[in-house]
């Protein structure tokens, strides 16, 4: 199925005549599985490329034609910016997995995932990554967290009188009152700020009777390092590429799933996640179907699929993007 999916890309991003619309439409109706394959398989899709918006085939097959050339002009303009870009650029967008059924909402439903979220007991918040593996241990000098296992984000409660303390990979991150990251992956541990400014240390061992911490990184807001192990004992550091920083922090961004749910109701989460403020300018535009998954911090890719399949125009003045429909 996935192979058939990449050829039929191809073809769409040729060109297809009528008659190979046609055997297009005939292979989508074929298996419900082969409309979010054919999207999964397209480098340049949109999450928002796998759903039957309004429920039938025709609408997806009638916009084939305009999105192919649209994204033959992206594809040339990433060119130009050159290949991080571009990556940058498509990974911001869910893809399904070509091989199975995606799981999709029930029919009219919006479901939000994103990080498990926790309050420490000292009104801190940490947000976990999958299966990240926390130990904590809090007293009345430090507070002491252990990371063995994953990535997790501190969102830290100010108290200069103990120090927050993150220990993960023989390195510490410490903390008064910030905001960052810590994970652990490929045997490196890393560190991403987003807020404030984290002293990175190497840990001692607790028989070692040092009087303080060797502190090996001051890191600040929108900075990140990488600890990388050495043969010698002693960590060496690098810094991380902004395209690998905005990875490290991306899954912290929920996202949305719908299938056949009013636009309206997917406006009002993303409008909760999000400065800029979407407005219907339409009354019945609340009420048109969307099913997809998208990153809520993606209005762009939004705002994109509602003008090139339904002819809903976005202006944007300040903070608030008024949506309408066009020749009206």
């Amino acid at each position: 199925m996935a192979a058939a999916a990449a050829r039929w890309v191809a073809h769409r991003a040729a060109g297809l005549d009528a008659a190979g619309k046609a055997e297009l439409q005939a292979w989508l109706r074929a298996d419900p599985r082969h409309a979010p394959a054919l999207a999964a398989a397209d480098p340049a899709a949109s999450a928002l490329d796998w759903p039957l918006h309004t429920g039938t085939l025709d609408r997806v097959l009638a916009g084939l034609a305009e999105r192919a050339a649209q994204r033959r002009i992206r594809r040339r303009r990433w060119a130009r910016a050159g290949a991080v870009a571009a990556l940058l650029a498509v990974g911001a967008f869910f893809a399904l997995p070509p091989s199975a059924e995606p799981t999709r909402a029930p029919a009219g439903a919006l479901v939000v995932h994103g990080p498990e979220l926790r309050t420490l007991p000292d009104g801190s918040v940490v947000e976990l990554k999958g299966d990240a593996d926390l130990r904590i241990a809090f007293t009345a000098e430090a507070r002491r967290i252990e990371l063995r296992r994953g990535t997790a984000h501190f969102t830290v409660r100010k108290d200069p009188a103990r120090p927050f303390l993150v220990t993960a990979g023989g390195v510490t991150a410490r903390a008064v009152g910030t905001a960052f990251l810590v994970g652990i992956e490929a045997g490196q541990v890393a560190l991403v700020v987003t807020a404030g400014r984290v002293a990175l240390d190497r840990s001692a061992p607790a028989d070692s009777g040092a009087a303080a911490p060797e502190t090996l990184a001051l890191v600040q807001a929108g900075e990140s390092i990488a600890v990388l192990a050495s043969a010698g004992g002693a960590p060496r550091l690098a810094a991380l590429p902004a395209a690998v920083q905005q990875q490290r922090l991306a899954w912290r961004t929920p996202r949305l799933e719908f299938h056949g749910t009013p636009l309206g109701e997917i406006v009002a989460v993303l409008n909760r996640h999000n400065r800029a403020q979407l407005v219907l300018g339409d009354r019945d535009l609340a009420d048109l179907k969307l099913s997809g998954t998208l990153s809520a911090d993606r209005v762009d890719a939004l705002l994109e699929m509602l003008d090139a399949d339904f002819g809903v125009g976005a202006e944007t003045t300040g903070e608030t993007i008024g949506l309408r429909r066009r020749n009206r």
